[in-house]
């Protein structure tokens, strides 16, 4: 699979539109921080990972995507970002980004949402160039995620485990309507069976390590 490489800052941001409605709305954005070492002027940029008490938990990943650069010494305040991912496995800081929101924003994903025919629900993430880029709507997508997605701003180290579980609470009841506003449309629904089908088929690929 080939994907154009875009430049710019990543953020998650989670949207929905219920069945019959004209417009969707952004249920929550998530500011993606990278990973990163600041030079003292005296460290190498690998010394650097292993003393960080973060980055060193993922030093083996870091130090092959820097392995041409492991014993440059970067200048005092100088920050090294250790990858580009936004994701958590990769060491990223997720953020609430709600601040971010605006009604361009919010059109341009409204957008992007209705290109799809029946799309209601899930996570765009997105790449801008900067945040008043991203304010004016304008950003490209790299990804995409569905049902099983999440609003990830819950993430943020601000937040508490129950205050995340009433985001994610809010979140699959919105998915539930959705549901049932589908079904009352004439869609069909996914009977037990088929769930746990899925459910065992997944489990099994995970098993083989697929």
């Amino acid at each position: 699979m080939l994907q154009e490489y875009v430049p710019g800052h990543e953020y998650g941001v989670f949207y929905a539109r219920l069945p019959g409605e004209a417009r969707g709305r952004i249920f929550s954005i998530t500011d993606k921080r990278p990973a990163v070492v600041v030079g003292d002027g005296r460290r190498s940029i690998e010394e650097l990972i292993y003393d960080d008490p973060r980055a060193v938990a993922l030093a083996r990943i870091y130090c092959e995507n820097l392995r041409e650069r492991l014993e440059e010494v970067p200048a005092p305040g100088q920050r090294v970002p250790l990858g580009e991912l936004g994701t958590h496995c990769r060491g990223a800081i997720f953020l609430d980004g709600h601040h971010l929101w605006t009604e361009a924003l919010e059109r341009a994903v409204d957008r992007l949402a209705s290109a799809a025919e029946g799309f209601h629900f899930g996570r765009f993430d997105l790449r801008a160039c900067s945040e008043r880029a991203l304010r004016e709507g304008r950003f490209k997508a790299i990804e995409l995620n569905g049902l099983v997605s999440e609003a990830a701003h819950v993430y943020d180290p601000s937040y508490s485990l129950l205050a995340a579980y009433r985001v994610l609470f809010r979140q699959w009841a919105l998915a539930a309507e959705i549901g049932r506003r589908q079904r009352r449309r004439g869609y069909p629904g996914t009977g037990f069976r088929q769930v746990l089908r899925a459910a065992l088929d997944i489990r099994r690929g995970v098993a083989a390590g697929r």
